[in-house]
C-alpha cells in the first residue's frame, strides 16, 4: 500500500524509484498475485480499455489545431475547471488572465492551452 503522497507523485511524476520503493511494490504484487490474481486480469481489461479510448482521443486532438482555440472554447475551459479542477492553478491563471484581457492571446498560448484542452477532455469536458 502506498504510504504517503510523496510516493505517489514518484510514479505520477515519473520519478526515479528506490530499491526500496521497488521492494514494496514487488510485495504488493505478490500478496494480489496469492490472494486476488482476478484483480489483476481486470487491471490488464481496464488498461486495454484505456489505450483504446486515447488513441480515439488522439486522433480527435489530431484534427483540432491550435486555430480552432478561441476565446469562446477558453472561456468555456476556465468555466469548467473552475468547478472540476484538473489543471494546475498557474495553468488555469494563465488562461483566465487571456479571458480577463490581461494577457494577449499569442499562438504560444494557444498551443499550450491545446495541451490544458486535452487534459480537460480526458477528464470528461465537452464543448
Amino acid at each position: 500500500m502506498v504510504k504517503s503522497n510523496r510516493e505517489k507523485s514518484k510514479i505520477k511524476n515519473n520519478r526515479i524509484l528506490t530499491d526500496s520503493d521497488r521492494t514494496k511494490a514487488m510485495t504488493i504484487f505478490d500478496i494480489v498475485c496469492k490472494n486476488n490474481i482476478e484483480l489483476l486480469e481486470e487491471a490488464d481489461e481496464l488498461a486495454v480499455k484505456d489505450k483504446m479510448s486515447s488513441g480515439t482521443l488522439e486522433k480527435q486532438n489530431k484534427n483540432l489545431s491550435i486555430d480552432d482555440i478561441s476565446l469562446e472554447l477558453i472561456q468555456k475551459m476556465v468555466e469548467w475547471d473552475k468547478q472540476h479542477r484538473i489543471l494546475d492553478d498557474w495553468k488555469w491563471k494563465a488562461m483566465n488572465d487571456v479571458i480577463c484581457g490581461k494577457k494577449v492571446l499569442t499562438e504560444r498560448m494557444k498551443y499550450a492551452f491545446r495541451y490544458n484542452l486535452e487534459k480537460l477532455k480526458k477528464a470528461g469536458f465537452t464543448f
